[in-house]
């Protein structure tokens, strides 16, 4: 289905959760700066984006369409991979079609049973059968950089939304819970409107005109994420334009920044539909036997590692 520049049936360039594993300790997270600061003192920093502008856009990946996101691509900035986007919030991953017929994953160590969701992400994003539960990225800067992140906004392309499957299964990947957040950058695709939040204090803002902006060397993230129709599996790109050091970037979002495309089961305000997560049967890969096996509340085998 071709893409188009409406709203949620079908493409409206919208302005718009990292698995918590393993490396949680090692990551620090990023703290809204002036402009958060201004925001809870009741004023809201206005800047027209980089597109509105119509400057350069640097985009590695080149995949930004369409009318309203008229975007030339260049080089990257110098820096840019320390810009980390990862999918969040999803435990499990809708396969829609039988248990025989799930595909063979790549492996994931032994020691990361518990979690295993980040070696599955790039294999996940080229399964046209798979859709994340959750649509939600979390987005930092790596580990002691001194780099500035601007979010200026997030963009999504819907290029085919249709009914829940009847038949599906549960791909499990994670036991335990996730992290928490402190900002969000909200995504609508029925309004074409995005919001940034600040889940402490409950304050909103628009964006554009408002910008959020993120530094390293502090307490919290930023997760974007994807309001939509309940009950309809999405597939479409989600991109984020960025000023990074000053300099205009975009950074591909959803469950890999490698695969442009990006599938999804559609939620509203409430989240992920809970019939869909506790009705349907879940499966793990087990290492030992090389093989799918259903699961409940443990990995394969009970191993909790």
């Amino acid at each position: 289905m071709a893409s188009s520049n409406t709203n949620d049936d079908g493409s409206f360039f919208t302005k718009p959760h990292w698995q918590a594993v393993g490396a949680v300790a090692a990551i620090v997270g990023l703290l809204l700066t002036y402009a958060i600061y201004k925001w809870q003192n009741g004023e809201e920093e206005v800047r027209r984006t980089p597109v509105e502008q119509k400057q350069k856009i640097n985009n590695g990946n080149c995949n930004v369409q369409g009318e309203r996101n008229n975007v030339e691509c260049g080089s990257m900035p110098a820096g840019i991979k320390r810009v980390i986007a990862e999918l969040d919030g999803n435990a499990s991953f809708i396969f829609v079609g039988s248990p025989s017929e799930l595909p063979t994953p790549p492996p994931y160590p032994a020691d990361r049973a518990i979690g295993h969701c980040p070696f599955w992400h790039d294999w996940m994003a080229t399964e046209p059968r798979v859709y994340a539960l959750s649509a939600s990225n979390t987005m930092y800067l790596q580990a002691g950089s001194r780099d500035v992140l601007s979010i200026i906004k997030t963009s999504v392309t819907v290029t085919e939304r249709r009914k829940m499957a009847s038949e599906y299964i549960l791909i499990r990947c994670q036991y335990g819970a996730g992290g928490e957040h402190g900002t969000e950058v909200v995504t609508d695709t029925r309004t074409g409107t995005s919001e940034v939040v600040d889940l402490n204090t409950g304050r909103e803002a628009k964006m554009p005109p408002f910008v959020l902006n993120l530094k390293d060397m502090e307490t919290s993230s930023a997760l974007l994420r994807i309001e939509g129709q309940p009950g309809y599996l999405y597939t479409g790109s989600w991109t984020a334009s960025l000023l990074f050091n000053g300099e205009p970037a975009m950074k591909t979002l959803g469950m890999s920044d490698k695969v442009s495309s990006f599938r999804w089961l559609g939620s509203d305000e409430s989240g992920p539909d809970m019939e869909v997560i506790f009705d349907a049967p879940a499966y793990d890969w087990d290492l030992e036997k090389k093989q799918w096996v259903r699961v409940y509340n443990a990995p394969p085998n009970g191993v909790w590692q």
